[in-house]
């Protein structure tokens, strides 16, 4: 519908009882009439912004959103295009980054490639809706990519080396990201680990798609195109592909350097310096490195630390939290830090100072 209409007062209550109108009631109408503008120019006000921000089919008008009202969710949301739906999340089970799962009716995206065990853990997820939509969005995107990949991929030549290998090896989607993992797996072969290799590969490979279906659909800023952070987007002007390498090449991994050996106590807070100049981390995991030998792990050995423990009592880890400086968390009275038995998959606490620690990140650069 339309906005509402102004409100005019119909009666001047002052007039009737000067003019002994009959049927009056013994009011103060100087008052009342006071008391009725006053209620007319409020509620002519409230209608003028309404105006300002409404059309008439109850749709927000055209340039009234721009990129940095956006929530930090939505705004990483559009930096970690190229999601890959796997529907309900499930234990067990393996996962890749940018993998997209609902759990309890809310989607999440995978920041870190792990397997998922018996207990859902926050850390590896980015929450990125509530009411269970984002899924069936993704889905729907990436069957869009398939067929915007050939026209894209033409307009991408001088994308990165694993676009390029992705955009020649294939005229969909899904054979330009095993091009890419062919082409970033051979530009890792110095890697220090076959997990560190597979880990670049498939973010090579996610970006090449992201590259390929975001330049035929995403829009792009009016006024600046190599900065999306403060400029208004139109609908109707399609995103150059650079603006799009751009925006997806900003999403970066980082760790912070590690503690010296630590004593386990209840409730500790665990705190690292991040590095960051002007950033603030979003998503993150706490990595322990094994100092003396212990549960079947020898020292320089790393192992994500997930659960905490009171007891018999095991819990999943509470979520990282960052600010402009640091990145960290502080467990609850009763809590310390657990890892999993190497050989037998059974959480322990570590030893005092046999351990250090340090956390990995995500953030846009």
């Amino acid at each position: 519908m339309s906005t509402a209409p102004d409100y005019t007062p119909g009666t001047s209550f002052a007039d009737d009882e000067a003019n002994n109108v009959a049927g009056r009631s013994l009011v103060k109408t100087t008052s009342l009439d006071t008391e009725l503008a006053n209620v007319s120019t409020s509620i002519n006000d409230i209608n003028a912004n309404l105006q300002a921000i409404q059309r008439d089919d109850n749709k927000l008008k055209d340039g009234i959103i721009e990129p940095y009202a956006l929530s930090e969710q939505t705004n990483a949301l559009i930096a970690v295009g190229g999601c890959n739906p796997r529907g309900t999340w499930a234990p067990d089970t393996d996962y890749a980054y940018k993998d997209l799962i609902q759990r309890n009716n809310i989607a999440q995206i995978c920041l870190q490639q792990h397997n998922s065990g018996s207990l859902f853990v926050q850390s590896f997820w980015l929450p990125i809706s509530g009411d269970g939509t984002s899924a069936a969005n993704a889905a729907a995107a990436a069957a869009s990519a398939s067929a915007a990949s050939t026209s894209a991929s033409s307009a991408s030549a001088s994308a990165t080396t694993a676009t390029n290998a992705a955009s020649s090896a294939s005229t969909n989607a899904t054979n330009a990201a095993l091009s890419a993992t062919n082409a970033s797996n051979s530009a890792t072969s110095s890697a220090t680990s076959a997990t560190d290799s597979s880990n670049s590969a498939s973010e090579a490979s996610v970006s090449a798609a992201s590259a390929a279906a975001a330049a035929a659909s995403i829009t792009a800023p009016e006024n600046n195109a190599s900065d999306p952070t403060h400029t208004s987007v139109s609908s109707t002007k399609a995103a150059s592909p650079e603006w799009v390498r751009g925006l997806i090449g900003e999403l970066r991994h980082a760790r912070t350097s590690f503690s010296s050996p630590y004593t386990p106590a209840s409730g500790e807070s665990f705190l690292r310096p991040h590095g960051l100049t002007g950033k603030v981390p979003f998503g993150g995991r706490i990595i322990l490195e094994c100092v003396v030998a212990e549960f079947g792990y020898a020292p320089g050995d790393r192992v994500t630390a997930s659960f905490m423990r009171t007891g018999g009592t095991i819990l999943p880890l509470i979520n990282v939290i960052s600010d402009s400086t640091n990145i960290g968390m502080t467990l609850p009275s009763g809590y310390s830090l657990a890892i999993s038995v190497k050989t037998t998959g059974n959480a322990a606490t570590p030893t005092a100072l046999s351990w250090k620690y340090a956390f990995e990140f995500t953030y846009i650069g």
